[in-house]
């Protein structure tokens, strides 16, 4: 964690590859990425993007589409830093077209969805995430990636006040999570949270009391009753 030292040695290996490295080199550019990182954990977002955008191009010199593709996600995260939403939207479709290029369609570094989301573009995360979980659906996918995919798309559905179809969703996800990962887990723990909230609106509130039941045993047993989140959860019980 100290940034300071680390960008000063990350400065001299640059001034040294920038001196006696051969064209193209691959270790130039995997450096202005390390530099990236520091100035992004440093909070100096400008920085970030200006090195990041030299490693793309270097990295485009030398064919390594995938990493390309890796680099414009960086690169769209850090538009996302500094609030320039339509270049960050920009950055991700281009690596979006590599991806899908390089790696397939089903392949799970195509995350659109989860953009749009962030933006406010429900419409547009809906139809994003509809074709992702298509796409997983007829692959036969059950892993962990699929169940945090049907979680997020249910938080979309919520918010176009789709309720029932989002608790399917959720109940989806539910099934995949805990098979997966187990009960315990952060994103098990988010499911059934959204899933006791669905079942109020649904005016479900049986089940909607059990699941915080178990969430609040589950708490109990891992955090102990003096943790926020506990008394969270002991507060949304009651209230039920």
């Amino acid at each position: 964690m100290q940034f300071n030292k680390a960008e000063d040695l990350c400065k001299k290996t640059l001034e040294i590859q920038c001196a006696h490295s051969e064209p193209a080199s691959l270790e130039e550019p995997a450096d202005m990425r390390l530099m990236a990182i520091i100035c992004e954990a440093k909070r100096n977002f400008e920085n970030a993007l200006e090195h990041l955008v030299l490693a793309s191009m270097a990295m485009i010199a030398s064919r390594k589409e995938s990493e390309v593709a890796s680099i414009d996600v960086s690169i769209g995260n850090m538009y996302m830093s500094l609030c320039r939403f339509d270049e960050s939207v920009f950055s991700y479709k281009h690596a979006l077209t590599m991806f899908k290029s390089s790696k397939g369609e089903t392949h799970p570094t195509a995350r659109m969805g989860v953009m749009y989301y962030t933006l406010g573009r429900y419409e547009d995360t809906r139809n994003a995430f509809e074709s992702a979980v298509t796409k997983l659906h007829s692959a036969g996918e059950k892993s962990a990636f699929f169940g945090v995919v049907l979680n997020q798309m249910g938080l979309e559905y919520v918010q176009l006040f789709k309720i029932d179809e989002a608790g399917e969703l959720f109940e989806e996800a539910r099934e995949i999570l805990e098979q997966e990962c187990g009960p315990c887990d952060q994103d098990t723990l988010g499911v059934y949270s959204n899933l006791a909230a669905t079942y109020y609106a649904m005016e479900r509130i049986e089940d909607a009391i059990e699941i915080l039941e178990q969430v609040r045993k589950l708490g109990e047993e891992k955090l102990g009753t003096a943790n926020p989140d506990f008394e969270d959860e002991e507060k949304r019980l009651a209230e039920l």
